[in-house]
This record gives C-alpha cells, structure tokens and sequence, in this order.
C-alpha cells in the first residue's frame, strides 16, 4: 500500500514538472512569433485570403 501512495506523490510531481515544461515552451513560442511579427517577417507560408504573396522576397538563413 505504501508503495502505491509514493508511486502517487511522485505522479503529482511528476505532472506540475510537466505543466511547467509545457507553459514554458508556450510562452516562447508566443514571444518568437510575436518577434517575427514585429520585425516584418512572415509567420506562415501561405499568405492570408486575399494577399499576393511577393516572390522576388526571399529569407536569407
């Protein structure tokens, strides 16, 4: 029975060190796309309904 119940905490553990990972990794991807979109950079490869994408545009790198 007591193994059971460690096997419980370190679960519970186990999940807020996974929630954390996952918010972290969020919130940077959030900010580099922000940044991308700030700076003029295209966020997707299709442009949206509408738009002409520019070919003679190229990201270099």
């Amino acid at each position: 029975m007591s193994k059971f119940v460690q096997e419980n905490d370190f679960t519970l553990f186990m999940n807020i060190i996974n929630e954390y990972y996952v918010k972290d990794g969020s919130k940077k991807v959030r900010a580099s796309l922000k940044l991308k979109g700030e700076s003029g950079e295209h966020l997707t490869k299709i442009p949206p309904y509408g738009y002409v994408k520019v070919p003679t545009i190229r990201r270099s790198g």
